[in-house]
């Protein structure tokens, strides 16, 4: 967890003043998709992948298509509680809206949504993972 940014110039050009106003919320979101990792498959040889590297792609999806149409059918739950944990934490780190991230990259309903995090949550899938959306963290 992130709990404090320190700033500091890198060059003469660039004042320490100027980078202390910078928002932390923009670095934290370009930041964030370089310092989540995740195995999307199980085994000795399989390597990890950071959200950038799912992100690579044309489209800048972070669950790959054939992923997000397995997960929305019907009876899936495991795996989609996989997808909606690495959702949620890439969206809550960034400080983005989980709901609306879930909702764009399942192409789901912002109701289903909702719902499939709470059901996540139930199923102990998002312990100590928050969103605090527009809210100072305390």
């Amino acid at each position: 967890m992130i709990t404090t940014i320190l700033n500091r110039a890198i060059s003469d050009e660039f004042s320490d003043y100027r980078l202390r106003h910078t928002a932390p919320q923009a670095i934290l979101q370009t930041a964030i998709p370089r310092c989540i990792t995740v195995k999307l498959e199980d085994g000795p040889n399989e390597r990890w992948l950071t959200v950038s590297d799912l992100t690579s792609s044309a489209d800048g999806r972070i669950i790959p298509p054939w992923m997000a149409a397995a997960v929305v059918k019907r009876g899936v739950k495991d795996e989609r509680w996989d997808v909606i944990e690495i959702l949620y934490g890439t969206a809550a780190l960034a400080d983005g809206s989980p709901v609306k991230l879930i909702s764009l990259e399942l192409d789901v309903p912002e109701r289903t949504a909702q719902d499939w995090i709470r059901s996540a949550r139930a199923a102990g899938r998002l312990e100590g993972l928050e969103s605090n959306v527009g809210r100072p963290r305390t």
